[in-house]
């Protein structure tokens, strides 16, 4: 029996990972994964809820581009870039 968790941003698949069956213990959480700290505490509950013996842990978090042609999206664009980098580079 192996311990299995997933941290996710935003998906609709999210809870597909708690359906791998009855021997095999699994969860999902939710979490902003740009501060540090909360992908800690994240890890942290994961761990403390598995008994403290966590055999898959799967960081799973992204955000995609929305703002257009990334030449025509100005200063908002820029912040948004930052946003993306800071989520799906440095978060996970």
């Amino acid at each position: 029996m192996s311990n299995v968790k997933a941290v996710f941003l935003n998906s609709p698949h999210v809870y597909d990972v708690t359906n791998i069956g009855e021997s095999n213990p699994a969860a999902a959480y939710q979490v902003d994964m740009t501060p540090q700290k909360a992908f800690q505490e994240a890890v942290d509950m994961a761990v403390s809820e598995s008994n403290n013996r966590l055999d898959i842990f799967v960081a799973n978090a992204r955000i995609p581009w929305t703002k257009g042609p990334i030449l025509d999206a100005g200063e908002e664009g820029f912040d948004h870039y930052r946003k993306i980098i800071a989520t799906n580079l440095d978060g996970v």
